[in-house]
């Protein structure tokens, strides 16, 4: 074979070493880049430094200010302000702390031990000493602390203090700009300065080794130090290139690049790769330079940087092939990963980024040749360049869809499927180089799938699968032979041997899988929802040596399946299993030299283990993204696979994407779990033991995050409130949980986190109480229980007091009241009456009479007023609510005003001060149905105390007794009137009868003439406003059009009122006469509906419509149609937009039953008795909008009138059942099947009530 290794049954070769950069088509490729600036929260894009602290987060300094990374957010940090500064040049870790050097000092930054003051400043003396360049932390047991560069030379932190170590004095007074240590053999610190070379200390000892460039460094002016992988050495970079130092020799470099002699190095970096060989990084002024295998490759803005100025480098997970870059020029700060997925697309030369396929051949000379498949044709790269296979190689098409070599070495055939032009073939062999057509393939045919035979036949045998079939393709001569599954599309094929060693060819289709026996194909359903779509086939063998076939599915995710008849679903993976896959479309499979399989997918490459550790263990699955360096999520589904050194290469909508499946890069290694607490008033405290809140402090919000550098935001938390919670909550990518309302009471918070590759942290936990307030302590319920039980038992006594008291004065109010109440009913004349009341309850109370006014209509009149000596008949009127005795009277209470000064609402002041009067005391005198018929004035006389209510309830319960009296004394009046008033109102009720009568005669009469009278008119109006409209006279403008639409849509209204008002007189007439005919009452209602259809349509609202049984009778269709029409539309009419009507029509055996129901503005239940009636609207139908531009909220009230005088004629009925307001309605007709004889007789209209 050619390209493509064949893992089914096959040895797998040996690693095939890689030939030379510039030879491979990687020398082009671009690797993974993710670029960070101040869109993603940088304070500034101008990098000084990176580093990463103890919490796994990273830091970056800028020169405005600094910022951490916890893989989702970079959160900005600003300089103290005594610093007069938020330049930072300088990072360094110790502990939990992160030092930031700027140009006027030093600070420290420990938020976890000292949340609420987390800075501290520190000075160095001078003005050069705080000007900062460089900061190295190296741990105490190696005699370090914390080395500063500076200015004005070298100091060191140590034991919470700055010193100058004796050893540093040399330095003193000169620029240090770099620092860097070494382990082996013995620790080395070592110094770079501005214009004094390289400085080398073993540590704990004062003798310093200068190294210039007479020694044979390129320059003094040292830029950076980095330790090299090897002991005692250390990469140098200058103004003017870069040396390596090994002990106290300083060696030139050898294979580097030209302009690397000249350029200022700003950053150095050695690394293990991801092969574990060394990784060297530089960056310079002119980008980044790498340096694997003897080979250099620059990186640019060219190749994707933000900026060509390099600044500093930081490697976060050794052997993970990435590293982090700090730019200058406003480039932020990069992640380029090295070691994962490269691509390939049209920046760097590919026709289309639409890649489907690719095959790699070795050429004789070593280097390689990439064949790959697009949608714009086919390419071909080779040393360097790209060249197109078109007309000019007779090669048309233009959408190619897979590839497959055969042959060896110098005989190699590339086969070509497209995806509209059939099956192509270019001999490797053929000068010059020239494609041809494969004649025995459908010229026209779509293929999916090339697949050689594995099977020891002879001639070899090649399977190609078709949008028509399966062909079976000799490759030495082309002739083709037709295995079957004529017009069906074939997307994948594999063979499976079976038991006894015979091959068996699987097929994947559009719905499962077949296999071919001896009788045909056999076709097999998955069993699966949909049944989806066999996209890919690969057959494996398990850790027993068992055959295993693994299906890829459009929608359905990834099965195993043990081969047989019928085939057994092993294992299915999808979004929703665990482990779980990105997506559950997979487009191919493919297996590596190491046991994996691979599978494309719509959201991304995953990597599958085929052997678990243990039997039971869930597989180790592992999902490539655009962060590890794809082009895009989305692959293809073009062939996919591995060439003979084992790199896999995937097409994507985004171009070609490649990876070493030799070398798997190390995984970041996440921080730890953090946790903090933020209160309502935004205030963040760390967890810290014994932790309390006080009982105002209830809503708290619990924030965590796993810094993890790289797929952040794939990192899943769970949580557990104990006691709240009974079980952890589900996973979920939120980094907060929020408790409010925490009753007092002792908490533990437990959080997990999983980062993408599902490797699990060691959880935390935070323990925390809110106390209870202090009135709710237990001493002080006992106070509050002593407390309550003294003024318990100080009511009691008072209240005991009180009713003896009350008790005394009732029985001597009683004895009076009974002799008032003698007194009073000792008369039956009304006057008489009225004055003993007055004059026996003043006397009650110790008080002077002033009347007793009686209720005459709405008016409460008072005749008879005691003048402060005797009784004088008057006329005294209070409108109800006006002054004292008429808001007494409206009220029904009574109502108590000791000083008539103070008092707003008198009605007549002048009487208040004629009778002298200082206080009143009014109160209500009710009949036996408790309504009031008068009220009762009491005086308050001068130098009497102030009335009370104990004195109204006094004159109330005498009252009850004054209005028996006065009702007793009115009965004879009333009995004497009653005659005369009965026949007063008989004569006028039969007045009023006559003349109603020739009112509705006189109303009829006219509305009869006056609808036929204006049928003719409004028929001449629509004619010529129609004939206007369609331009009949003289094209009309477009709001003269508007106008015209807006008259005959007037003008139909209008017509439609006269119709019903002439229907309506009709049916008034006293005998409606019936078409009998059979009618299908379904069809009439399917008539109808989609008649008004324009208008449901135009409002969104949507019509339901349910027929059952046999729904014809005998009756008149015009009238039927009628009635059901007025009641669709009044559902259409004030049901809103968007809303539902259901329509139902059900046959029984004697009956018809038409339901007619909505979501609309439904019925009041006070209108449901009247709906029926003539011209009855409802009380408040016109309070919706919709419906306004195609209907009249409120109608004529004829409508349903009329469908109910029809539903009657037919011997039917009508119903109508609401749930109120807003809750829609329900209109029943049930109509008989056979027409009784007495359907003809006269029909009573519904007559709106007269009152």
């Amino acid at each position: 074979m050619g390209g493509w290794a064949q893992p089914q049954s096959l040895p797998r070769p040996g690693k095939i070493s890689s030939p030379p950069t510039a030879a491979t088509p990687l020398s082009i490729a671009q690797p993974a880049l993710q670029t960070y600036t101040d869109q993603q929260g940088l304070p500034q894009n101008s990098i000084r430094a990176l580093v990463r602290d103890q919490q796994g987060r990273l830091w970056a300094a800028t020169q405005d200010g600094a910022a951490y990374f916890d893989g989702r957010l970079w959160t900005p940090v600003a300089v103290p302000r005594a610093l007069g500064s938020n330049f930072v040049t300088a990072l360094a870790v110790t502990g939990e702390s992160v030092w930031l050097g700027t140009p006027n000092g030093l600070c420290r930054y420990d938020a976890l031990a000292h949340p609420s003051q987390p800075w501290r400043t520190f000075s160095l003396g001078s003005e050069r000493a705080n000007n900062i360049t460089a900061l190295l932390a190296i741990p105490d047991d190696r005699a370090g602390g914390l080395w500063i560069g500076t200015h004005d030379g070298l100091f060191r932190f140590r034991d919470e203090r700055w010193e100058r170590p004796p050893a540093a004095l040399p330095l003193q007074g000169c620029v240090v700009q770099c620092l860097s240590v070494t382990d082996k053999p013995v620790p080395c610190l070592w110094v770079g300065t501005q214009d004094r070379g390289l400085w080398r200390q073993v540590l704990g000892t004062e003798q310093w080794e200068p190294l210039t460039t007479a020694d044979g460094l390129p320059a003094n002016n040292i830029t950076c130090l980095s330790r090299r992988l090897a002991p005692d050495s250390v990469w140098v970079g200058t103004v003017r290139g870069a040396a390596l130092v090994v002990g106290r020799q300083v060696q030139a470099l050898s294979g580097v690049p030209a302009e690397l002699a000249t350029l200022s190095i700003n950053a150095m970096l050695e690394v293990e790769g991801p092969d574990g060989s060394p990784l060297v990084w530089i960056g310079t002024n002119q980008g980044l330079y790498a340096q694997a295998g003897g080979q250099w490759r620059r990186y640019a803005t060219a190749q994707g940087l933000s900026s060509d100025l390099v600044r500093s480098l930081f490697i976060s997970q050794p052997r993970s092939g990435g590293i982090w870059i700090g730019q200058g020029g406003g480039g932020g700060v990069t992640y380029l990963h090295h070691g994962a997925w490269w691509s390939l697309s049209k920046a760097q030369g590919l026709p289309s980024n639409m890649a489907w396929c690719a095959e790699v051949w070795d050429a004789a000379d070593g280097t390689e040749i990439l064949w790959a498949g697009t949608l714009a044709g086919l390419a071909k790269w080779e040393r360097g360049t790209w060249a197109t296979i078109g007309p000019e190689q007779g090669f048309p098409a233009d959408n190619v869809r897979t590839l497959l070599t055969t042959g060896q070495p110098g005989r190699r055939v590339l086969w070509i499927g497209t995806a509209t032009a059939g099956l192509w073939q270019l001999a490797e062999n053929r000068r010059p180089l020239r494609a041809s057509r494969v004649e025995f393939v459908p010229a026209d045919a779509h293929i999916h799938v090339l697949c050689p035979s594995r099977a020891a036949t002879t001639p070899a045998r090649l399977y190609v699968g078709t949008n028509r079939g399966l062909l079976a393709l000799r490759p030495d001569t082309g002739e083709s032979e037709s295995l079957g599954l004529e017009n069906e599309a074939v997307y994948t094929v594999a063979e499976v041997s079976g038991p006894d060693g015979e091959v068996q060819l699987w097929a994947g289709l559009d719905q499962g899988i077949a296999c071919r026996t001896a009788a045909g194909w056999k076709r097999f359903e998955l069993g699966l929802s949909g049944q989806p779509m066999v996209n890919a086939l690969h057959v494996t063998r398990d850790a027993t040596g068992h055959t295993r076939l693994w299906c890829g599915l459009q929608g359905g995710g990834l099965v195993c399946l043990e081969p047989g008849d019928p085939p057994r679903i092993l294992e299915h993976l999808n979004t929703r299993t665990t482990p779980a896959l990105p997506n559950d479309v997979v487009y191919h499979l493919f297996e590596d030299d190491h046991r994996r399989l691979w599978a494309t997918t719509n959201r991304g490459v995953v990597c599958l283990a085929l052997d678990r550790a243990q039997e039971g263990q869930e597989r180790v699955l592992k999902t490539f993204t655009v962060e590890d360096g794809l082009p895009s999520n989305e692959c293809n589904f073009g062939r996919a696979g591995c060439d003979r050194r084992g790199r896999a290469w995937v097409g994507t909508v985004r171009g070609l994407a490649v990876l070493d499946t030799h070398i798997f890069p190390a995984e970041e290694t996440p921080g730890k779990l953090l946790v903090h607490i933020a209160t309502a008033e935004d205030t963040l405290l760390s967890p810290s033991p014994g932790l309390a809140f006080p009982h105002t402090l209830r809503d708290l919000s619990f924030h965590f995050v796993l810094p993890v550098l790289r797929r952040g935001q794939e990192v899943m938390y769970r949580t557990q409130l104990a006691p709240y919670d009974a079980e952890p909550t589900p996973w979920t990518g939120r980094t907060r949980r929020d408790c409010s309302n925490l009753p007092p009471g002792n908490y533990t918070l437990t959080v997990w986190a999983r980062d993408a590759t599902g490797q699990m942290v060691r959880p935390v936990t935070l323990s925390f109480s809110i106390q209870a307030a202090p009135w709710r302590q237990p001493w002080a319920y006992v106070l509050y229980a002593l407390a309550l039980f003294g003024f318990g038992y100080a009511l009691y006594d008072l209240r005991v007091r009180q009713i003896r008291r009350h008790q005394e004065l009732r029985i001597a109010a009683l004895r009076q009241l009974l002799d008032s109440t003698r007194v009073i009913n000792s008369t039956l004349d009304v006057g008489e009456v009225l004055r003993k009341i007055a004059s026996e309850s003043a006397l009650l109370v110790r008080g002077e009479p002033g009347g007793i006014g009686l209720m005459e209509g709405d008016t409460l009149v008072f005749r008879h007023v005691w003048n402060g000596k005797a009784w004088e008949d008057c006329e005294v009127p209070f409108p109800l609510g006006k002054g004292v005795a008429g808001s007494v009277a409206a009220t029904g209470k009574p109502r108590i005003v000791n000083d008539v000064r103070t008092c707003p609402d008198l009605a007549h002041p002048d009487l208040i001060e004629v009778y002298g009067v200082h206080g009143i005391m009014d109160v209500p005198i009710r009949n036996r149905s408790g309504a009031t018929i008068g009220v009762l004035d009491i005086r308050r006389p001068l130098g009497r105390e102030p009335f009370t209510e104990q004195d109204c309830d006094l004159i109330e319960g005498l009252t009850h007794q004054a209005a028996v009296a006065i009702e007793n004394a009115t009965i004879n009046r009333q009995l004497r009137e009653a005659a005369e008033r009965a026949e007063r109102l008989y004569r006028r009720e039969q007045e009023v009868v006559a003349r109603m009568q020739e009112l509705d005669v006189m109303k009829n009469n006219f509305l009869a003439v006056t609808s036929h009278e204006m049928r003719t008119p409004l028929t001449v109006i629509k004619g010529f406003l129609e004939a206007m409209a369609f331009g009949a006279f003289d094209p009309p403008t477009e709001r003269q059009q508007m106008a015209l639409a807006t008259c005959l849509k007037t003008t139909d209204r209008l017509a439609r009122i006269v119709e019903d008002i002439f229907e309506v007189l009709k049916i008034q007439e006293g005998y409606i006469g019936l078409q009998r005919e059979p009618v299908v009452v379904e069809s009439l209602l399917r008539e109808i509906l989609q008649e008004v259809s324009v208008f449901t349509s135009r409002r969104r609202q949507q019509v339901l419509f349910v027929a059952s049984g046999n729904t014809q009778i005998e009756g008149d269709a015009h009238k039927l149609n009628l009635s059901f029409l007025n009641v669709i539309q009044n559902a259409i009419k004030f049901t809103p937009d968007g809303g539902e009507i259901a329509v139902t029509v059900t046959g029984g055996e004697t009956f018809v039953t038409v339901e007619i129901a909505d979501n609309g503005i439904g019925i009041d239940a006070a209108d449901l008795p009247h709906i029926f009636e003539r011209f009855y609207t409802g009380r408040d139908t016109s309070r919706h909008s919709s419906g306004r531009f195609e209907f009249n909220t409120r109608g004529t009230g004829l409508g349903l009138t009329i469908a109910k005088s029809y539903i009657d004629a037919h011997g039917g009925c009508i119903e109508a059942t609401s749930e109120g307001p807003g809750r829609g309605s329900r209109f029943t007709i049930t109509l008989p099947r056979v027409q009784p004889q007495e359907a003809e007789s006269r029909i009573t209209m519904a007559i709106a009530r007269i009152e």
